[in-house]
């Protein structure tokens, strides 16, 4: 009776060990693997910060992984971190418009900001900020409203696109001139 307690306890021990094992082994490799994206975003030089990740910033991410070109996404929402994680894209969890998030983000490194959170207001902080922590770095900005071009341009956007004005240029040449939109 006394081999079969203790080979009975042996055995439960065995299995709660192996279980709290594997549980908190998968909880350490996530936090390990997100240190070494923290270490690997602390050595970029010569990127590209996106602020955003809509449907645009999604787009550009998808360009730019294309091409070998680095970057880190700037996101504050917890859904879409989680695509930005499948996705395997280098970010940052923060507000875009706070010197602590750019900064963590390596602005004083960057090569260009591209602003595409689909907020004007916030694209215009996001600018003001950019550009009072690196006044030499490249910024393009989403300008959604007609009208915050300028203002985009006045908080220092060296570069303002209006994807709504693009689109529907585009598609009024399309009917226009479909000839040479097809050969574009």
């Amino acid at each position: 009776t006394i081999l079969l307690i203790i080979f009975g306890v042996s055995v439960i021990g065995y299995t709660l060990g192996k279980l709290a094992q594997v549980m908190f082994e998968g909880q350490i490799q996530h936090f390990l693997g997100r240190q070494k994206v923290e270490k690997q975003i602390e050595s970029l030089k010569n990127h590209y910060i996106i602020c955003g990740y809509g449907r645009i910033g999604s787009l550009i991410c998808r360009e730019f992984a294309a091409k070998p070109v680095p970057f880190v996404v700037v996101e504050s929402s917890l859904a879409v971190l989680e695509k930005l994680e499948t996705e395997h894209y280098p970010y940052l969890r923060g507000n875009a418009t706070e010197d602590e998030t750019l900064l963590r983000a390596g602005i004083k490194r960057a090569k260009g900001l591209i602003s595409v959170v689909t907020s004007d207001t916030e694209n215009v902080y996001i600018t003001l900020t950019a550009r009072g922590l690196n006044p030499a770095l490249f910024i393009l900005a989403r300008a959604g409203e007609e009208g915050s071009d300028i203002k985009l341009k006045r908080a220092g956007a060296n570069k303002v696109i209006s994807p709504y004005h693009i689109g529907g240029n585009r598609m009024a040449q399309a009917i226009l001139r479909p000839n040479v939109v097809d050969f574009i």
